[in-house]
């Protein structure tokens, strides 16, 4: 109805091959109100179908602030695990990563925690028979609903070189208690194994 309003007014002729000045500033009004409308309804549906009351209002910053909370905990945990000498793991029923530390990182040669979520122990530089052991121990962990502390082990790290490491194993539950993965830690024994062997060579040289 405008773009007819206006046509009439300013005596656009339709087919024709020119206009009058006037009827040309008709058409350039009608491209500046075209925007204009698609705003106008956008905005009316906005209103229509989104009940910005004051309580939704203040429900909307409550709902941020929470979020902007839990990023910064979120933060602040990673934080606390990255700065722990313990290699740090966990996984969820099925011994499929779900995160880890900084030093897990580094030591399956990732560089982002993103590069671990989803992958299982068969997608990292452990030995299969490594792989097959850590998820064994999964199983029966899960299985047993029990933690097992003190775990000898070993692992091939992503650069090549062999350590001894000392592993403790927890079920996780959710709020309802069922079992849903397992935290790991694990710290690098390899010097104390080292020193034990020297000695024990020692005590019998002198047997």
């Amino acid at each position: 109805i405008i773009f007819v309003i206006v046509h009439s007014l300013t005596g656009f002729e339709e087919g024709a091959s020119s206009q009058s000045n006037l009827a040309n500033w008709g058409i350039k009004l009608h491209f500046g109100l075209i925007p204009m409308l698609i705003l106008l309804i956008g905005v009316l549906i906005f209103w229509k179908f989104y009940d910005l009351t004051k309580e939704k209002v203040e429900e909307n910053k409550e709902r941020l602030l929470a979020e902007k909370k839990l990023s910064e905990s979120t933060r602040m945990l990673q934080l606390v695990m990255d700065s722990i000498p313990q290699f740090l793991f966990w996984k969820d029923i099925n011994s499929t990563y779900l995160g880890c530390n900084h030093n897990f990182l580094e030591a399956a040669g990732k560089d982002s925690i993103n590069d671990v979520i989803g992958k299982t122990d068969y997608d990292m530089p452990w030995t299969k028979e490594e792989s097959d052991l850590y998820r064994s121990y999964d199983k029966k962990i899960m299985s047993n609903d029990k933690a097992e502390y003190n775990i000898y082990e070993t692992q091939k790290k992503a650069d090549g070189s062999n350590i001894h490491v000392e592993t403790n194993k927890i079920p996780l539950h959710d709020s309802d208690g069922n079992i849903i993965g397992i935290l790991g830690t694990y710290t690098d024994i390899t010097k104390r194994k080292e020193a034990e062997a020297i000695l024990a060579k020692s005590e019998e040289k002198f047997r």
